[in-house]
């Protein structure tokens, strides 16, 4: 058998801020309703860094990190879900929204549900402590601030930074490609609606490996004014969940497409 590659690829996308795919793909279908791409970001300012999400927990992303930057590195998670909090145990606090479900104790990484199983690293860290961000919260990096916007939608916490230097948006799973949402769209409407009067020219997004335009927060608008339930179709999903999905566009690498995802169990949720 293959021994899974716990490797970290990086690159630079913007002046200070490196892009970092983690190892194993994320679930569920190919083209649509996603790459499988896990995306994690490094910001730097002059006096310290954000780490925005930490992967699955299959890797060791702080001991990566620390390779890139002699900066203190400040981990955040943009939401609490398994492919974006699995190596929290790594840190002694991580920051997370403060309406964010489940921050009742620390969440460590299960390796029946992880790509290539936890990282020997990770299932030796200890505890740790659950930091809380507001809306409209500012991140001082030094020189550098990151602006945090809650956006409910993926989750009731969901959390994205604007940064002031590249007016880039982190989105974690905010907005993507397809959005898997689990909340009533029109309140997810809303978010996005008072997103959309933030000045940023790009998106970079929790899986997909490359910038988004701000523009897709307008096809996502577009796509919950015109859903219809009749027109949505099924996708395959990891375990006994089925995913249904309502799209625009056929081809993911289409820069106009868009997709929104949920459970078949929270259709009454989504069009209350």
């Amino acid at each position: 058998m293959q021994e899974f590659d716990r490797t970290y690829h990086h690159w630079s996308v913007a002046p200070g801020i490196t892009a970092i795919e983690t190892p194993g793909k994320s679930f569920g279908p190919g083209q649509v309703p996603g790459t499988g791409h896990v995306m994690a970001y490094l910001v730097e300012g002059n006096e310290k860094a954000v780490l925005w999400d930490s992967g699955y927990g299959n890797g060791n992303i702080k001991a990566f990190v620390e390779s890139l930057t002699d900066l203190p590195v400040m981990a955040l998670n943009s939401h609490n879900h398994l492919d974006h909090n699995g190596c929290n145990a790594l840190f002694d606090e991580v920051w997370i929204g403060e309406h964010e479900d489940g921050l009742d104790q620390p969440v460590f990484p299960i390796s029946e549900r992880i790509p290539g199983g936890v990282d020997e690293a990770v299932a030796a860290g200890g505890d740790y402590a659950w930091k809380l961000l507001k809306d409209g919260d500012v991140i001082d990096l030094g020189g550098r601030y990151l602006t945090i916007i809650e956006v409910p939608g993926h989750t009731r916490g969901c959390l994205t930074a604007l940064d002031s230097e590249t007016k880039l948006l982190l989105s974690g799973d905010a907005v993507l490609k397809r959005v898997l949402v689990s909340i009533p769209l029109k309140e997810f409407r809303k978010s996005l609606e008072r997103l959309d009067t933030y000045d940023f020219c790009g998106i970079l997004p929790g899986h997909y490996d490359r910038i988004m335009d701000r523009g897709q927060v307008r096809r996502l608008i577009a796509l919950i004014d015109r859903f219809d339930l009749r027109k949505c179709e099924a996708a395959e999903w990891h375990g006994a969940a089925k995913m249904m999905i309502f799209r625009s566009g056929n081809s993911f690498n289409d820069p106009e497409f868009a997709a929104i995802g949920f459970f078949d169990r929270n259709i009454d949720v989504i069009t209350g």
